[in-house]
């Protein structure tokens, strides 16, 4: 599963280094006027969060740090990604976590959910594809799609079957 989020990511590290800047930070209004950087921020930091919170044993993704660094700054939101990628790349204790989370809108409540490293890191991996997928919808709109190739944003089972299906 780590080589498969250091592929994801180095995807987000490629549309970064091509992506002007002023398109970084400007707002798509398809994406209720979310910018790119937003949307690239907050995948950074539920990785960040999960690799964090994995030596502790317990994993939150609502009490992750917000950087707004990261949704400004490309260059920096870059050096996340080689972190992030970094930490992958080393040896990382599989493991049961516990995921803390409040479903509710109670200041008060939080459950625990039994996981492991695999399960979150593929719930990364999903979590970036989907944002991707938002990402590219904000690339349309700025037209410059050409950034990026048509597998961008896109789950691995739906170009399985579009593979299939072209067979």
């Amino acid at each position: 599963m780590n080589k498969q989020c250091i592929q994801n990511l180095q995807s987000l590290n490629e549309l970064l280094k091509n992506l002007p800047e002023p398109y970084y930070i400007k707002p798509a209004s398809k994406l209720f006027n979310a910018s790119i950087g937003e949307h690239i921020r907050h995948i950074l930091e539920f990785y960040s969060c999960l690799l964090d919170g994995v030596n502790e044993g317990q994993v939150n993704y609502d009490s992750r740090k917000r950087n707004p660094t990261i949704e400004l700054n490309s260059e920096v939101a870059s050096m996340h990604i080689d972190r992030i990628c970094s930490s992958l790349e080393s040896e990382l204790v599989s493991k049961k976590i516990h995921i803390l989370a409040n479903p509710t809108f109670q200041e008060d409540y939080t459950c625990s959910i039994s996981s492991s490293l695999e399960r979150e890191l593929m719930y990364c991996l999903d979590h970036s594809i989907h944002h991707m997928a938002l990402i590219k919808v904000a690339l349309y709109e700025f037209d410059i799609q050409h950034l990026i190739d048509s597998n961008f944003g896109v789950a691995f089972s739906t170009l399985r079957n579009r593979y299939k299906c072209v067979q």
